[in-house]
């Protein structure tokens, strides 16, 4: 049975412990997680997407983050993350595989 767990709008630091908590809590199958209100996102908080990412894939299981925001996009930009290391744009059709062709550019246009 597929999972969603919905992310926290503020993913820093101190987020990252109770992050990684709920993802181990939610291991073991499927998993869609829905980046749409998150407002910043750390170091931290992205080294545990990633981690998932790569404990999901060797359990063979389907990890996607599902229409993250633009502070989301721009986050995982910033801190030099590929679409491919966090398991955006992963079609479920296809087995875990990636819908997103790898190295594709997160960059986000940003008004100031």
């Amino acid at each position: 049975m597929d999972q969603n767990l919905k992310l926290s709008t503020r993913l820093d630091g101190p987020a990252a412990g109770s992050l990684a908590g709920e993802l181990t809590a939610l291991r073991g199958g499927p998993l869609t997680l829905e980046a749409g209100g998150v407002d910043f996102i750390g170091a931290l908080s992205l080294q545990v997407l990633v981690a998932a990412h790569r404990q999901w894939k060797a359990d063979e299981q389907l990890f996607r983050i599902d229409a993250p925001s633009d502070a989301f996009l721009e986050g995982c930009r910033l801190l030099g993350i590929p679409s491919e290391e966090i398991g955006l744009g992963e079609d479920p059709d296809a087995g875990g595989e990636t819908a997103v062709e790898p190295g594709t550019d997160l960059a986000v246009e940003v008004s100031e």
